[in-house]
């Protein structure tokens, strides 16, 4: 999420059986972004994480309120 930041990097997320590599915030934030999520869970996650205030907690919203040529997809 830092400015300036690495490209890429790589993770582990909590729950993860595998690492997993991430782009930046800002990789993100440059190009035309679309969103693909499934599920209620996924959907009401995303609505969360837009009304969230801290974007160190839902890292997407940080992502969105910079980039205006973002397309969400719903896939029940």
């Amino acid at each position: 999420m830092t400015p300036g930041g690495p490209t890429v990097n790589a993770i582990t997320a909590p729950g993860a059986a595998e690492p997993r590599l991430t782009l930046s915030a800002d990789v993100l934030a440059a190009g035309d972004l679309h969103i693909l999520i499934s599920g209620d869970d996924k959907r009401t996650a995303l609505t969360a994480a837009l009304a969230a205030d801290n974007v160190l907690a839902a890292p997407i919203a940080g992502v969105l309120g910079r980039n205006e040529k973002t397309v969400t997809h719903w896939a029940p």
